[in-house]
Formats: structure tokens, sequence, C-alpha cells
């Protein structure tokens, strides 16, 4: 008479150092019942993006939270701002340049190569050396 006890069946012949483990994970799959459910796998929890749209207006609004309003300088910063203007002009070195641009700020490295007075901005040429942006002076925040 065959008989089961709990998840084994009796008569499988599981060796003696498995027969009295209560953990089912430390005995082979060979020695268990191969009815036991599965349950459902990997499947992850997502719990904002059950729907796309719902989604894409999560993604919108955390945008808009790192969103900073554009920095306001004063008189001395603006001096000492159009002095490293002129020092870097003069002398062409390597500078960083914090730019705001569209509610953040932005790092440039690269090289400045002219100033547009007359338009208001500065030809700078990226870390690369190949790309050059201009960047309006009303936007620079500072130069390191």
């Amino acid at each position: 008479m065959s008989k089961s006890i709990g998840r084994y069946n009796s008569n499988s012949g599981i060796p003696p150092e498995y027969r009295y483990e209560n953990d089912y994970r430390n005995i082979p799959q060979k020695y268990l019942k191969n009815n036991i459910p599965q349950g459902r796998k990997m499947i992850k929890w997502a719990p904002f993006a059950t729907m796309p749209q719902q989604f894409e207006e999560l993604k919108k609004l955390v945008e808009k939270q790192n969103r900073v309003p554009r920095p306001s300088l004063s008189e001395d910063q603006v001096v000492e701002l159009n002095s490293k203007l002129l020092m870097y002009m003069n002398r062409p070195e390597e500078c960083v340049i914090h730019v705001f641009n569209e509610g953040y700020i932005q790092s440039l490295k690269g090289i400045i190569k002219e100033v547009n007075a007359e338009h208001e901005t500065l030809m700078f040429a990226v870390k690369d050396y190949l790309t050059i942006k201009n960047i309006s002076l009303v936007d620079i925040i500072s130069i390191k």
C-alpha cells in the first residue's frame, strides 16, 4: 500500500539523509512529488506603470519637479563672470561653464573661442574641440 507523506512519496526510495528534511529546497527535485505547484515565477510588480498614459504623465511630473528656476546673478557675480570671460578669451585654456538651459543647469567643458557682443552669444568648443556651441551670455551662470 502506497502512502503519501507531505511532499514526498513514501515508495519513491528517498535516501535517509533527506527523509526528515523540513525544507523542500534542500531536497533534490527528483525526490519530490511532480504535482507541486510552481507559483507565478518572476512576475515583477510595477506600482505606477499600470497604464501607458499614466506612466507618461508620471514621467512628465518627475521631470517637472527636477527643474530649477533661473538663478539671478548679483552685480558682483556679473563683474566676476565678465573678468573670467575676458581671461579665458585671451588665453585659450580649458574651462567649465555652467549654463542654464530650459530649467536645468548644465556643465560644459571646453575652450572659449569667441564672444559676439552684437548677438550676445559665446562660441564654445566642447571638450572634443570639434563641436562648437553658441551659448547665450544671459544663460551663463558661472565659469571655472
